[in-house]
């Protein structure tokens, strides 16, 4: 039964537009499956399609009225107005079908940067623990309560799920990990460990062999972000600072030479009050997109 407002909508999506996703467009967008499970969306490719379709169609819906009104009153004319509100609600409905269709493959990316940040901390614990003769469940059971590594602890639960709940064994439930995760690091080390548990090898050795490799490329990650920090702050500080700054020398001095004031101070006002913030806030976007989850 559906108990949260996602569950039931998701559940009415499947009610109306099941059958219709099911016949003609599972097949067609059958790519988006692997990457809606690497991305945990917890619902199936049917259910996800009907979802967007069903947003879709609320949102065109919504749209064709709201325009249709808001076009008539400008340009005083009924089917002008329509048209422009069914045109302008059909590209709305299209762009939320097309950001639907796109979101499973960011969410993968974020996933994957995510966990390959996190990695070299989650096995340098697994390693600790590991040493102490605990076996490879009760490891992963320790990973998932351990939610500062985010993403690793969610993938370490459903290795728990797969075995306690779902009845695998835990060579089984690693191959099934390794097919889901998105990061190629990770899935590396559940076949690892797999092959360690299969053959009997030293699970420990593994594991501190496989934190020492991730540890080295998360330094050489920190390193490309300090050089790209580098850059960017030296274009933000030529580019941005200092060029605003030359714009309100020359802009003043060009005021003196009988420049219309009201717009210079305009223009000084527009470039301090809201281009510096816009730009500020961009460089400041740029950094955290490209920054290790740990640098700042």
């Amino acid at each position: 039964m559906a108990n949260t407002f996602d569950e039931q909508y998701v559940a009415l999506a499947y009610r109306v537009f099941g059958k219709f996703v099911g016949t003609y467009l599972v097949d067609e967008f059958r790519d988006m499956r692997p990457d809606i499970q690497k991305a945990n969306i917890r619902i199936s490719l049917l259910e996800y399609l009907s979802t967007a379709l069903l947003t879709s169609v609320f949102v065109f819906v919504a749209q064709v009225p709201l325009i249709s009104v808001i076009m008539l009153i400008l340009l005083k004319s009924i089917i002008l107005g329509l048209i422009t509100g069914l045109l302008f609600g059909l590209f709305c409905a299209v762009g939320v079908f097309m950001l639907f269709y796109f979101y499973p493959s960011i969410r993968v990316q974020e996933r994957c940067k995510q966990i390959n940040e996190s990695l070299p901390f989650a096995m340098f614990y697994l390693t600790t623990i590991s040493g102490s003769g605990t076996p490879p469940l009760a490891m992963f059971k320790m990973l998932a309560m351990f939610k500062e590594y985010a993403e690793i602890s969610e993938e370490a639960s459903k290795i728990v799920y797969d075995v306690e709940i779902a009845g695998m064994s835990i060579t089984k439930a690693l191959e099934d990990a390794a097919g889901r995760t998105p990061s190629e690091h990770l899935r590396e080390i559940y076949w690892g460990i797999n092959n360690s548990l299969t053959t009997g090898g030293d699970l420990r050795t593994l594991l501190y062999e496989k934190a020492n490799s991730s540890m080295e490329e998360y330094k050489r990650s920190l390193k490309e972000f300090t050089d790209r920090l580098s850059m960017l702050t030296e274009i933000y500080l030529t580019g941005v600072i200092v060029g605003s700054i030359f714009f309100m020398v020359l802009s003043t001095i060009m005021s003196s030479f009988g420049g219309s004031s009201g717009t210079i101070i305009s223009l000084q006002l527009g470039v301090t009050f809201i281009l510096l913030p816009i730009l500020s806030m961009a460089f400041v976007f740029i950094l955290r997109q490209i920054s290790p989850a740990h640098a700042i």
